[in-house]
């Protein structure tokens, strides 16, 4: 649906991106993780037709992207770190607003707008200044002004930052209901728990691309495929059976590494009255992907 080939931008003669590269497909959500200053609420604001790029191409239905393209605005929904409401209004004003800035019919827009007043909770606060709103009913806000033209791509800077559990549960649900919808999802958040639950794709920038590719791909990239045996017996005589393996004793484990034909290891250790209690792959989340990306990073500056 969206593809981003080579995309550049500089600041004050200082490179913010450099050559980045994906793909946003239909029905997806894609995830972009990286520290602060990484580049990616600038990526977000230039796919969103509000910041220049300098070099590179954006191809949105096989249609090229200029810079400040209007046509981004139109088929995407976004929701910004910091909703930016006018807080003396009340929420049919602000919507009725930000509504007619994407040229939306009036009848069109009061109909969305009650009826995702109603989704989100908030009908009954309709005429309540938006001032006097919680940081969750704000955010809930913003998610409606994001949605409210029906866009075909939304984009989300940090949605569930601050907020209670209900009301990021609430987000997340919301998340997953535009993936059934067919919608793209691009999500971007420091919170990687978040991330793993509901990602079909991740990407990790640093200035530019630094890994991408569905989670189990990049856990075997990174750590490669690692068995746990739980075991009792002579640790002397286990690194004698497991001497032309990569292995590690922890305890009462020992962590295999890109491991092949386990069943022969078992049955070596098994012979040699080594008592095995438990066999399993050693799991990864993307806390600890994220955080072996990050050193490898630091070690190349």
């Amino acid at each position: 649906m969206l593809n981003v080939n080579g995309i550049c931008k500089s600041f004050n003669n200082r490179n913010v991106l450099e050559n980045v590269s994906f793909k946003l497909e239909r029905g997806k959500v894609f995830s972009y993780l990286g520290p602060n200053g990484a580049g990616k609420t600038t990526t977000i604001r230039i796919l969103n037709g509000l910041l220049k790029f300098e070099c590179g191409e954006i191809i949105l239905e096989n249609e090229k992207m200029n810079p400040y393209d209007v046509r981004l605005r139109k088929r995407s929904g976004l929701l910004t770190e910091n909703p930016g409401f006018y807080e003396r209004f009340d929420a049919v004003k602000n919507l009725r607003f930000f509504g007619s800035l994407q040229g939306m019919d009036d009848n069109v827009l009061n109909e969305r707008i009650t009826e995702m007043l109603k989704e989100f909770g908030l009908y009954e606060y309709k005429n309540t200044p938006v001032g006097t709103y919680s940081k969750g009913m704000k955010q809930k806000l913003a998610l409606i002004r994001a949605l409210l033209h029906d866009p075909d791509i939304v984009y989300l800077d940090e949605p569930t930052a601050s907020l209670d559990p209900e009301t990021s549960l609430f987000v997340r649900n919301l998340i997953s209901d535009l993936r059934k919808k067919g919608k793209s999802v691009f999500l971007s958040t420091h919170n990687l728990n978040e991330a793993e639950q509901i990602s079909d794709w991740v990407a990790f920038i640093n200035r530019t691309i630094v890994v991408q590719g569905p989670i189990e791909n990049l856990k075997n990239m990174l750590f490669g495929k690692t068995v746990i045996i739980e075991f009792e017996g002579e640790r002397e005589k286990i690194r004698e059976i497991l001497k032309n393996y990569d292995f590690e004793i922890l305890d009462s484990r020992i962590k295999i590494r890109n491991v092949s034909g386990i069943s022969k290891i078992l049955k070596d250790l098994l012979d040699s009255d080594i008592n095995v209690s438990y066999v399993y792959p050693e799991e990864h989340n993307l806390e600890e992907i994220y955080m072996e990306l990050i050193s490898n990073e630091y070690k190349k500056h």
